[in-house]
């Protein structure tokens, strides 16, 4: 499962109406200013930023799965050795430092099926953002033992509701290519509308071109969405800033 990169209803929209995004304008014009939290806790999962000393179990998690990601991720041919995820994970610490990306790891919450209590399982983030538009676009991947376990699914509840709450976005997307069946059932359980299917758009890892499907949620449907509850409350309930 890869991609780039219910209904409380009423009740939901008045709550997000009723606290004004901490995402002001002075903020948006200064994003390292920007409050995120250093993690948010899930039922079953923790997101959170990289950060100095990752690597080793992030390449571990990766060259596991190695066959597994590269038929969608282009990037997963570079990941030799330990000491290139070393410095991709202090890489993306710091561009979160400076809010020009927000890329997490996704770690297991306490021991769950094969993994242990904060060991990493995929990892996700919200990337390609408009300040001005506000609209953010989530990716995500997975390593081969977290496939078809709702992990990805819940990190992008995660992940939505930090956006829609705490950066105040409009819009929030995930592309994906269309043969990863699995990957485009993440937006299609969670509500998100498929917006469009952009043609010869991108190339597979082998350089074939390929089709992008877009899948899309905004600030006024997430009130819809019977997981929008539980991931606000999370959201809300971090603490600390990353």
């Amino acid at each position: 499962m890869h991609a780039r990169d219910h209904l409380p209803g009423a009740p939901i929209v008045a709550f997000l109406s009723d606290m004004s995004s901490p995402a002001t304008p002075e903020t948006l014009a200064r994003p390292p200013l920007l409050h995120v939290p250093s993690q948010v806790v899930g039922d079953r999962i923790v997101v959170r930023p990289f950060r100095r000393g990752d690597g080793a179990e992030l390449f571990a998690a990766i060259d596991g799965s190695r066959e597994h990601l590269a038929r969608f991720l282009p990037w997963v041919p570079s990941v030799k050795v330990a000491e290139d995820s070393e410095s991709t994970a202090r890489t993306l610490a710091a561009k979160w430092a400076l809010r020009e990306d927000f890329v997490v790891v996704v770690c297991a919450r306490t021991a769950h099926g094969p993994f242990a209590a904060g060991e990493i399982i995929g990892g996700s983030g919200l990337h390609r953002f408009d300040w001005k538009v506000r609209s953010f676009e989530i990716g995500y991947w997975v390593r081969k033992a977290g496939e078809g376990k709702g992990y990805i699914r819940e990190a992008v509840t995660l992940l939505a509701a930090m956006a829609f709450r705490r950066l105040g976005a409009s819009h929030v997307r995930i592309h994906c290519d269309p043969s990863n069946v699995r990957s485009a059932k993440v937006p299609q359980s969670l509500g998100f509308t498929q917006e469009a299917r952009l043609r010869c758009h991108s190339l597979t890892p082998e350089g074939a071109l390929r089709d992008t499907l877009v899948f899309g949620l905004t600030r006024e449907e997430l009130g819809l969405q019977s997981w929008a509850d539980a991931a606000i409350a999370a959201v809300d309930a971090a603490d600390g800033e990353g």
